[in-house]
């Protein structure tokens, strides 16, 4: 559409193309990395994308009508500039793909944790039941020790009996 010979067109239709093709190279201006990679293809802009849409921005809006060989080569600037803009939206795929798996590993780690830690919740409950259990089998056995201590007619033992308890249950507090 744009390398059309110009002899036909109206000036009205070469003007609306003109702004056409200049609001393209806006649109390109922003998203050109600054180097594409020269593969050969530029023309005098030494290779960079950017110059060469900005080249060809100012080249456009100073004229009307261009040349063959213009035209092929803002054609050229063009498909870079649409390459670059591929590859950019190649890796903002990539990016985001990373992105999504990485908030997935973050979801199943925070679930991880969360099991972890009724896990570790039902373990510190479970430790105090038992504590609690071993006290009171050791405070019945010492008071069972220390009641057939008394019943005997032997004060050293009964005396000694009597101490060992009182000392087991300061430990258990």
């Amino acid at each position: 559409d744009y390398l059309q010979r110009p002899a036909a067109d109206s000036a009205a239709e070469l003007a609306s193309k003109a702004e056409n093709l200049r609001r393209r190279f806006v649109d390109f201006e922003d998203l050109a990395p600054a180097s594409a990679g020269g593969n050969g293809q530029g023309s005098d802009a030494g290779g960079n994308t950017m110059e060469l849409l900005a080249r060809w921005r100012d080249e456009v809006s100073s004229q009307d009508v261009l040349s063959r060989a213009d035209s092929a080569d803002v054609l050229r600037a063009l498909l870079r500039a649409e390459r670059a803009v591929a590859e950019l939206q190649r890796s903002e795929a990539a990016c985001s793909r990373r992105w999504t798996a990485m908030s997935q590993e973050g979801r199943q780690l925070n679930e991880g944790q969360r099991t972890l830690r009724a896990a570790a919740q039902k373990l510190r409950h479970r430790k105090s039941e038992v504590l609690a259990a071993a006290g009171s089998q050791r405070t019945e056995a010492w008071g069972k020790l220390a009641d057939a201590a008394a019943a005997g007619s032997d004060d050293k033992q009964r005396l000694a009996a009597q101490r060992v308890h009182q000392q087991l249950i300061e430990l258990d507090a």
